[in-house]
């Protein structure tokens, strides 16, 4: 199966499972919100998933490993730096656990 097959059905399963979890919430979405909603799944789901199968092919474990623990500190700093959301006592030591 092709690197895009496998992301594609990925996201495909992920969004399904978690899809039970909505069940009760009042979500409410409008029209202006759909090129939002298809731009963060296509930058952060499709396109970035298909991106790390393509880089795992040019990696060692050892490297990959590294790169994984990272992205979700980056994640927790770019929230707390750039969109100003709150970081619990608790938040801080799960990133600093993972140095």
């Amino acid at each position: 199966m092709s690197p895009l097959g496998r992301s594609f059905y990925q996201l495909l399963i992920a969004a399904l499972s978690l899809s039970p979890f909505l069940a009760g919430h009042n979500i409410h979405l409008s029209f202006q919100d759909l090129p939002w909603l298809l731009a963060v799944g296509f930058f952060q789901g499709f396109l970035g998933l298909t991106l790390m199968i393509f880089a795992i092919r040019h990696l060692t474990a050892y490297e990959y490993g590294i790169l994984s623990y990272l992205e979700p500190v980056t994640a927790s700093l770019i929230g707390v730096v750039i969109y100003a959301e709150p970081m619990s006592l608790l938040q801080a030591l799960a990133v600093a656990s993972l140095f």
